[in-house]
């Protein structure tokens, strides 16, 4: 267990995560799966080196994908399904509420 932990230890160099990004550089020595904690879900994107992979669901239920030996920059990104709709019919409802008020504005004078 102290061998795979140490070994865990080495493998990632540097990582942050900020909002819906989790970011970082990694070093595997040889060709395989880069398997996460976090649960699969469709609206994840991710990148090795800048270029887009395909997420996987691994373990029945985390997110992951093919990793090649050496080192790495890795990206994931979520995307939280239904924000843009939420965002639009947020901007429909205040501009209904503003045309609204314009009206009984108008009515009253």
């Amino acid at each position: 267990l102290h061998k795979a932990i140490r070994r865990q230890r080495q493998m990632c160099i540097r990582d942050r995560t900020k909002g819906n990004l989790i970011q970082g550089r990694i070093k595997s020595q040889k060709d395989g799966m880069f398997i996460t904690s976090i649960p699969f879900d469709k609206g994840f994107e991710m990148t090795i080196d800048g270029v887009k992979v395909k997420c996987e669901k691994v373990n029945k239920a985390f997110l992951g994908f093919h990793l090649e030996a050496g080192k790495h920059k890795i990206r994931i990104l979520y995307h939280a399904p239904g924000v843009t709709a939420g965002k639009i019919l947020t901007g429909l409802g205040v501009l209904i509420v503003i045309a609204g008020a314009v009206r009984k504005k108008k009515c009253a004078e």
